[in-house]
């Protein structure tokens, strides 16, 4: 039976270049904005302040779906945990093709990877994935607009 992938994909260099196709776009994408903020506060609870720490950055928490490709799965997992550059292009049939360069936050171990089965059906396996830009942009070519 041939495998059909859609317009989507991920790339990295660990030393040869390498290419994910993903069948179906991310799923269930939310987006994030990560930023290391402390607050203090009086003991009377009448004065607060905030100190930010740089601007922070722009992520998103998706879905990866598959079926039978785990083995990739966990190829692209183990480079983005390895901390290699995670190029995610949402649409490649459209040209130029957008993408956006970013690091993988979660999840960061190998130990026991949550593959969940969300919804039967095809490609009804899945794993939740959190990848932040390092530039300071936000993501796009993602959400609708």
């Amino acid at each position: 039976m041939a495998v059909l992938y859609g317009s989507a994909r991920f790339t990295w260099n660990d030393g040869s270049a390498q290419t994910h196709y993903l069948r179906v776009p991310l799923q269930k994408v939310r987006p994030a904005h990560n930023r290391l903020r402390f607050v203090r506060e009086s003991l009377d609870r009448q004065t607060r302040v905030v100190t930010n720490v740089g601007a922070g950055a722009y992520e998103i928490v998706a879905m990866i779906r598959y079926e039978d490709i785990a083995a990739d799965v966990i190829a692209l997992l183990k480079a983005g945990m390895d901390g290699y550059t995670l190029n995610y292009y949402p649409d490649v049939d459209n040209s130029p093709a957008t993408y956006n360069a970013c690091q993988l936050i979660e999840p960061t171990s190998m130990d026991e990877i949550p593959f969940e089965k969300d919804a039967p059906g095809i490609l009804e396996w899945g794993i939740q994935i959190r990848l932040r830009r390092m530039d300071g942009n936000a993501f796009s070519g993602i959400f609708a607009t």
